[in-house]
C-alpha cells in the first residue's frame, strides 16, 4: 500500500467536508491526514487529504469524489514535488516552578512553546 497526497478545490459551502468525508467513509477509504484551509478565492476551498492504497484505489478516489457537485478540481501529488510534516501541539497545566523546567524539556526534543499563559502552557512539535 503506497500513501498518496490529493488537492481537492471545492465549492466554499457548510457541508463540503461532510459530504467529502462520508464518501470516503461509505467506500472504506482511510483519511489518514486532512486540511481544510482558504483560498485566495473566497468562493473556494482548499483540502489536503492523505489517503493510502493502491493504484486501483486512487484512481476511484479520484473519480468518486470528482462526482460530487461541489469539487471544482482534484489531482494528486507527486512525492517528489511535496513535503509532509506532521504537527503536534500539546496543552500542559502547570506551576509557575513547572513552567521553565517543561520548556527546557520541549526545548530538549526541539520543540518549541508555543503559548504560556495563566497556568498553561501549549507545547509545539514538527517533524517529517
Amino acid at each position: 500500500m503506497k500513501q498518496r497526497c490529493m488537492v481537492v478545490l471545492v465549492d466554499n459551502n457548510a457541508g463540503v467536508l461532510a459530504r467529502i468525508s462520508s464518501l470516503f467513509v461509505q467506500r472504506g477509504f482511510n483519511i489518514e491526514s486532512l486540511t481544510v484551509s482558504p483560498t485566495e478565492n473566497e468562493k473556494l476551498s482548499r483540502l489536503t487529504i492523505m489517503t493510502s492504497g493502491d493504484e486501483k484505489t486512487f484512481q476511484q478516489i479520484i473519480k468518486q469524489t470528482g462526482k460530487l457537485v461541489e469539487t471544482r478540481l482534484i489531482f494528486l501529488v507527486e512525492p517528489s514535488f511535496s513535503m509532509v510534516r506532521e504537527l503536534m501541539l500539546a496543552k500542559y497545566e502547570v506551576t509557575a516552578d513547572e513552567s521553565a523546567g517543561l520548556s527546557e524539556l520541549i526545548a530538549s526534543y526541539g520543540g518549541k512553546v508555543a503559548d504560556a499563559s495563566d497556568g498553561c502552557l501549549v507545547a509545539q512539535l514538527s517533524d517529517t
